[in-house]
């Protein structure tokens, strides 16, 4: 039986193209993936290839692609077309959404209230979904609350300039993943929101008052910028957690894991027949491949490598050697004909020897 798995609630968003950009911080030559102006977006869901690659011949499934790119020789930079081709497949890995679970957006006065009061607003991974939230402040300590119903409803007018003295920084704060973000920060030392902007938000402008759209709208993944070295380090240590998921005997292993698991969460729904199934929120694609690795671990599947051309590949089969029956008949050819190039050789040394 096909290896069966919950589809995820939502689809991930790609688009037709992606660019890279080299670009300097702090003198470290970095580099940002980005979407174009010009490129046109799609949403699908990533379960669909996966449930596919269990009964189509040559079909990988999505989390196989990534390891393989992450496996491929050579420099990073020297990866660049390869990597911007997986993209237009796949979408960008979603590793800010992945990491950060709170995110402070400017606060904005409320408008006819003569810059008494101001609302601060954020963005939370909770239940799920990324949810909104609001306060109200005043500048004013001795002023009235009396009426704070009627300023919750009150328009939102101008953001408080990084000038004013009431301005505070907005922060993100990280969950203790494998690549915080940053190694400096952890959960208990949020990262202003300004400094976060230039990687992974490398288009926009004013970073300290850079108010990030929901994420996993059309709008955040529009502005949305992977910095190039953040692609190829998750995706380095995404194919090193998977290899510990198959290793046995050292539970340790299987926490590098866990933690791409850690802001998954399940709803519950109906399908068309009125049953209860469970369906899978994950703000990444990163999280939704772990838990792809995870399903097929549980399944008995284990990760090979192709003797053919060295890709990584899932089967159940102990004796598969061959990600696909196109490399297993390269392959076999190739011995064939070595074997015949063998035998000749030693024909045509024995005629010289006599």
């Amino acid at each position: 039986m096909p290896n069966k798995a919950n589809r995820l609630k939502g689809l991930w968003c790609r688009f037709s193209k992606y660019e890279y950009q080299p670009a300097r911080i702090k003198g470290l030559t970095l580099g940002h993936i980005y979407v174009p102006p010009s490129s046109t977006h799609d949403w699908y869901d990533p379960w669909e290839q996966y449930h596919l690659s269990n009964t189509q011949e040559g079909i990988p499934r999505p989390y196989e692609t990534l390891i393989a790119l992450a496996e491929r020789p050579g420099p990073l930079s020297r990866k660049v077309p390869e990597i911007l081709e997986w993209c237009s497949q796949f979408g960008l890995l979603g590793v800010f959404p992945q990491t950060a679970y709170r995110i402070q957006r400017p606060a904005r006065w409320l408008a006819a209230s003569k810059q008494q009061y101001f609302q601060s607003q954020e963005w939370e991974w909770m239940g799920g979904g990324w949810r909104s939230s609001f306060g109200i402040h005043s500048v004013d300590p001795s002023l009235d609350f009396a009426h704070f119903a009627n300023l919750a409803h009150m328009r939102l007018g101008d953001a408080i300039r990084s000038t004013h003295w009431a301005y505070e920084k907005p922060q993100v704060y990280v969950r203790n993943t494998i690549l915080a973000i940053r190694d400096a920060y952890s959960t208990d030392q949020p990262i202003p929101v300004s400094e976060i902007v230039p990687e992974y938000f490398a288009g926009a402008p004013e970073p300290e008052m850079f108010d990030c759209p929901q994420p996993g709208t059309l709008q955040f993944w529009r502005v949305y910028s992977e910095p190039l070295q953040s692609f190829g380090s998750q995706a380095r240590a995404f194919s090193i957690a998977c290899k510990h998921l198959h290793e046995t005997g050292n539970t340790q292993n299987l926490k590098s894991l866990e933690r791409y698991l850690e802001p998954l969460s399940i709803s519950l729904t109906t399908d068309s027949d009125g049953r209860v199934i469970e369906t899978w929120n994950s703000p990444s694609l990163l999280c939704t491949f772990a838990r792809m690795a995870l399903q097929d671990a549980m399944a008995g599947y284990t990760l090979y490598s192709c003797e053919c051309c060295g890709s990584p590949f899932v089967r159940k089969n102990p004796r598969a050697q061959y990600c696909s029956q196109t490399c297993g008949f390269r392959h076999r050819k190739r011995r064939a004909r070595s074997i015949a190039s063998s035998d000749e050789r030693k024909k045509h040394g024995k005629k010289t020897r006599k």
